[in-house]
């Protein structure tokens, strides 16, 4: 189980900084233009700065710094390289999923290089964690993974209720992973299956897509809960 309460907060603010903070417009015209990146690493600043100070961890503020000075010179580097380069669908996943591991990585290195260890308190920031990652990140990530594998007549933006079924899906299985009742996550992969049954039935590929992102969004969610809860920390 994660117990450093300062890595955790600081992934919090991570992530709320990265996915949620930042709008879907601002994360496209970051790539274009230096200023719209300058606002984002601000915001970012803004969000790790400000979750350590909610839980009055004011003396690790200076790590908030520095981990916003690093997010700078890695999302200016991929700036760079997006502004000056036309990228394929496995390049942008490839630019994309470095880019978070070294965001992660930076705030993990920088929290053990000031050697800054405070227990966690209590199971709830974990779930907070949890929560923020499987979401949007998730979505995110699962979106570009299956870019490559989307079927033709399949519309580029999927619909506002598939994405909420995938956050429900998720949360779902979060939920029953952190209670250990392991059996009760067929019942809401079967469920989500019965009501794709037709269009799967009919159709070949949409069903291998389906089953793709299906099992690469229960994947992920064990990975977090793994990750946080898990006993490989």
């Amino acid at each position: 189980m994660l117990t450093n309460e300062v890595l955790i907060l600081l992934l919090i603010g991570h992530f709320l900084g990265d996915y949620y903070i930042q709008s879907d417009k601002l994360a496209k015209l970051k790539k274009e233009t230096l200023g719209k990146l300058l606002i984002h690493c601000l915001e970012y600043f803004l969000c790790v700065t400000l979750i350590p100070a909610i839980f009055l961890r004011l003396d690790y503020l200076i790590l908030s710094v520095e981990i916003a000075a690093f997010h700078l010179i890695i999302d200016f580097i991929k700036y760079l390289l997006e502004k000056n380069n036309v990228f394929n669908h496995k390049q942008d996943l490839v630019i994309y999923l470095v880019d978070q591991l070294l965001h992660v990585l930076t705030i993990v290195l920088v929290v053990k290089y000031n050697n800054v260890f405070y227990p966690v308190i209590n199971v709830y920031l974990l779930v907070l964690l949890a929560t923020l990652i499987i979401i949007k990140p998730c979505s995110v990530t699962i979106d570009k993974i299956l870019m490559i594998y989307r079927p033709i007549d399949k519309p580029s933006k999927v619909n506002n209720a598939g994405v909420l079924i995938g956050y429900l899906e998720r949360a779902i299985i979060l939920i029953l992973l952190v209670y250990q009742q392991f059996g009760a996550i067929g019942l809401v992969l079967a469920a989500k299956s019965i009501a794709r049954y037709s269009e799967m039935s009919n159709n070949k590929i949409f069903a291998e897509y389906y089953l793709m992102g299906t099992l690469l969004s229960t994947f992920l969610v064990m990975i977090v809960y793994l990750l946080l809860f898990g006993q490989l920390f």
